[in-house]
């Protein structure tokens, strides 16, 4: 299906370059980026894409890793009416901070989309997810089934730049209150070319298994923090390729 789609129909690859720095007696630096195809053409929609970032924070001598994750991820949707899309995905991912080694899902779901011009598009969609889990020093790996509910939007306001947002929350069907995951990013955009754009991005991400395992001493991932939360400045292209 993926080959059909990307043969004979206009595709955007996109990349983007982002980060922060910090110095004085502590020095920080977090770094991330992103690659990607997509397309959003009337009636397909689809994205294939890869985005990391790796971070370190030192105190005199002492360094420290504060961020070392990937995600890749494919996704296809089609419309049923204007309004409505049904879609498939699938990604895979490794966060060694929280001590993720691997997490493969895969799903399907359905769309509505509540406003779709002038370059503005607010959306919510709902899928169940299937998936494989498997945390550094767990001798167990994890197959939760996961609900996902994800609001997004992208706001035009022409020259004076765009306001885009996405937000997960992906339970597991088998325990709603402890194993849940919330994460996301809020992103304010400034053109400075037709292709390039400056970025302001604000990423959040809470694993409620991490959580709830980080309190057990006996647990691999006790002491872990379940979240993290980072305000990055980059730089952003889009270059549509013509075939």
């Amino acid at each position: 299906m993926v080959g059909i789609l990307l043969a004979g129909t206009p595709l955007t690859f996109s990349a983007a370059l982002n980060g922060n720095l910090v110095y004085g007696n502590t020095r920080t630096s977090l770094f991330g980026g992103k690659v990607g195809l997509g397309r959003d053409v009337y009636p397909w929609e689809y994205e294939v894409s890869f985005s990391g970032s790796y971070g370190t924070a030192e105190v005199g001598d002492s360094t420290a890793i504060t961020a070392n994750n990937g995600i890749g991820m494919l996704r296809v949707d089609r419309y049923v009416t204007e309004k409505v899309e049904v879609f498939v995905f699938g990604s895979s991912e490794y966060d060694r901070v929280m001590n993720l080694g691997n997490r493969t899902q895969g799903g399907a779901g359905a769309k509505y989309v509540f406003l779709n011009r002038d370059g503005s598009k607010v959306s919510v969609s709902a899928a169940l997810l299937g998936g494989y889990e498997k945390f550094v020093g767990d001798t167990v790996s994890r197959y939760p089934v996961r609900l996902s509910v994800r609001p997004k939007g992208k706001f035009n306001f022409g020259p004076f730049g765009t306001l885009s947002f996405i937000l997960f929350y992906q339970p597991n069907l088998l325990d709603f209150a402890n194993d849940y995951r919330v994460f996301g990013d809020v992103t304010y955009s400034v053109a400075l070319t037709q292709t390039l754009a400056f970025n302001v991005i604000l990423k959040y991400n809470y694993d409620g298994y991490v959580a709830s395992q980080s309190k057990d001493s006996t647990s691999s991932l006790y002491g872990v923090k379940p979240y993290d939360l980072n305000l990055l400045l980059g730089l952003s292209m889009k270059v549509p390729l013509e075939r």
